[in-house]
């Protein structure tokens, strides 16, 4: 072949070979664009140096966190004092419950089964070291005692509204430095039988899944405030039954509760809505007593008591959270016509 014709054939080539490099350029180029464009499409985004995602809290686990923050301060260890005891602290097997703080100057509320068990011997570990319970006040309307140590200056737990809780409220059982996420399944828990007495507490509440941790953990709402404490392995009784105690205490030293002396039936649980009057019919009176006095009668159906539906809050509740010397508006049915009784416990 001629020397012009193979320089020509030559430069064709190459001439070619760069088009094609050129356009192969292009369009990988502009793939390699739109591929970046499908990832944005999708909210993807690619890093080549993070060696895996970040794992974010979630809701529940920020939640949990608070709760330890705010409600697990004010739990202390309780143990036995013939319990293996180290200079820096207590080994966690030692460890036979809770105690938790209701005042700055050292009034506990602590399991009555607890003080069954082990009597004076019982200690609370705190942060200076391990303090003796100089004081105990039964308090016979719930398995809880008030105890009384010689402290100041105490972590305490801050109090949340325990009287309105709903079915479905997320809530959390605290046991030490653990918390268990639980929900509220019935917010109105009685014994089997409809009749009630008006002198003994007739609710608790039930989580939807028991909880084993050792005696006294406390219930706390999603603020880490408390609601309540845990009975047994899935029952709550609702802090606003303690409180009541704990005021008593506070002020006289001791719990003396004031009697209404009513035997009551609530209908809601024995007949439909639709078909009677809705209440807590009167079964029996006790002789003598503050109910018989202000003129109740067998028959008569409370419907209200200080203006509020006994569907929402119990009667019980109203006379263990009262004080002798206060008086109570009931609003009865007698014979189909409503009328207010005012009692004076």
């Amino acid at each position: 072949m001629p020397p012009q014709r193979t320089t020509l054939f030559i430069s064709v080539i190459l001439l070619t070979s760069l088009t094609s490099a050129i356009v192969g350029a292009l369009i990988a180029d502009r793939t390699l664009d739109r591929y970046a464009e499908s990832l944005n499409d999708q909210s993807i985004r690619t890093d080549v140096t993070r060696v895996k995602p970040t794992v974010l809290a979630t809701a529940v686990d920020q939640t949990i966190a608070h709760v330890v923050e705010v409600a697990s301060p004010a739990s202390y260890p309780l143990i036995h004092v013939l319990d293996r005891v180290h200079s820096n602290g207590v080994v966690e097997e030692a460890n036979i419950g809770h105690a938790t703080a209701l005042t700055s100057d050292g009034w506990f509320l602590i399991p009555q089964e607890i003080v069954d068990r082990v009597g004076s011997s019982l200690r609370l570990v705190m942060e200076g070291g391990v303090v003796a319970i100089t004081k105990i006040v039964q308090d016979p309307e719930t398995s809880f005692v008030f105890a009384k140590a010689e402290v100041v200056d105490v972590h305490v737990s801050t109090f949340g509204a325990s009287e309105r809780l709903a079915e479905g409220t997320p809530v959390f059982v605290v046991d030490g430095m653990h918390v268990y996420p639980r929900v509220l399944v019935d917010t109105w828990i009685t014994d089997k039988e409809a009749m009630t007495s008006s002198d003994h507490y007739s609710r608790t509440y039930r989580l939807d899944a028991i909880v084993d941790v050792l005696p006294g953990a406390l219930v706390a709402d999603a603020n880490g405030s408390v609601i309540g404490f845990l009975e047994g392995m899935d029952r709550v009784r609702p802090l606003h039954q303690l409180t009541s105690g704990l005021n008593h205490v506070l002020t006289t030293g001791t719990i003396t509760r004031p009697v209404l002396g009513l035997l009551l039936i609530d209908r809601s649980r024995v007949v439909a809505a639709d078909s009677v009057q809705q209440g807590l019919e009167v079964m029996n009176i006790m002789h003598g007593s503050v109910a018989e006095i202000a003129g109740l009668r067998v028959g008569d159906v409370i419907v209200r008591v200080q203006g509020e539906s006994v569907q929402n809050q119990t009667l019980d509740e109203w006379v263990l959270g009262a004080s002798e010397g206060d008086t109570l508006l009931l609003t009865v049915v007698r014979q189909e016509t409503e009328q207010e009784i005012s009692v004076t416990l």
